[in-house]
């Protein structure tokens, strides 16, 4: 008898990017042309499209320094992405590598914020789990999406539209007193990893903090086209919080995570090939110590 073959299934489902009037202007007259242009040229006469006070979430306001725009899609996107990945029936890295390539719309900034609201939401998912008691986090992931962009950015950045019927159970999350929570719950651990740590080890509590940040990001100096010490003054000149790394030579370390792939000091000044800072293709260098 022939074994019956079942299709896979997809982790999550292909976004298809929705068709805007843009894709549809060569059909347009040239008589429907001439009034768009001048609808336009009488809006920037009048000092834009936008009339009146401006919407309650203020999309285009300047940020200050520090400040995050989170956005409806950000919201939506990685509810979508928490939704599979909360349920743990898979490696998180290999269903975030299926999440971002199911949605091509999302840039470069989106999909930086959104990994980093997955690993937040997976580090702190105790705290979570215990504030939204009775109702599992992988039931709620629109609620732990919103959670976790408002501890990570502030509760401000969030798009009222966005929060809609939640705001009310997102309050009481933010508000829950962690100090009458268990011990294993305060650490983020499960309880029997929690209960063998303590057996082990003297003080813990160096290393439970440590186990809630994020990993920083290591590079590896080009010592034949600048040295660490020119790296580190161009960061730093550029307003990029780094440090040279204990162990390696030529290492260089960032707290943070911006967006260096563009710079001129890790793409170069000719063509495509590796900056003066960052080789493109070969992995940090960073020995263990001795």
């Amino acid at each position: 008898m022939a074994e019956t073959k079942f299709p896979k299934r997809r982790a999550f489902a292909m976004q298809k990017p929705r068709k805007t009037e843009r894709t549809e202007s060569p059909r347009r007259t040239e008589r429907q042309r001439a009034a768009d242009k001048r609808r336009r040229e009488e809006a920037r006469a009048m000092g834009g499209y936008a009339k009146g006070p401006k919407t309650p979430e203020k999309r285009m306001t300047a940020l200050q320094p520090g400040q995050v725009r989170i956005t409806g899609l950000i919201v939506d996107e990685l509810t979508r992405a928490l939704g599979v990945i909360l349920k743990l029936d898979g490696p998180a890295d290999v269903l975030m590598k299926l999440f971002f390539r199911s949605n091509p719309r999302l840039g470069m900034r989106d999909r930086g914020i959104i990994a980093e609201g997955i690993y937040y939401a997976l580090r702190h998912l105790g705290t979570l789990s215990w504030a939204m008691h009775p109702v599992p986090p992988a039931r709620a992931p629109r609620l732990v999406a919103l959670a976790t962009l408002a501890r990570q950015h502030g509760i401000e950045s969030l798009p009222p539209a966005s929060i809609g019927r939640e705001e009310g159970p997102l309050k009481n999350v933010l508000a829950a007193d962690f100090s009458k929570a268990p011990p294993h719950i305060q650490a983020e651990l499960p309880e029997w990893i929690y209960s063998l740590l303590e057996s082990q080890y003297d003080d813990t509590k160096e290393l439970y903090a440590s186990m809630l940040e994020g990993a920083p990001l290591d590079l590896r100096v080009n010592l034949l086209k600048a040295s660490r010490e020119e790296v580190l003054q161009e960061l730093a000149a550029n307003g990029v919080e780094a440090y040279p790394t204990p162990f390696s030579p030529d290492g260089v370390r960032l707290p943070t995570k911006p967006g260096l792939t563009q710079w001129p000091i890790y793409k170069g000044r000719q063509g495509g090939r590796s900056g003066r800072g960052f080789p493109a293709h070969r992995p940090p260098a960073h020995p263990a110590p001795p």
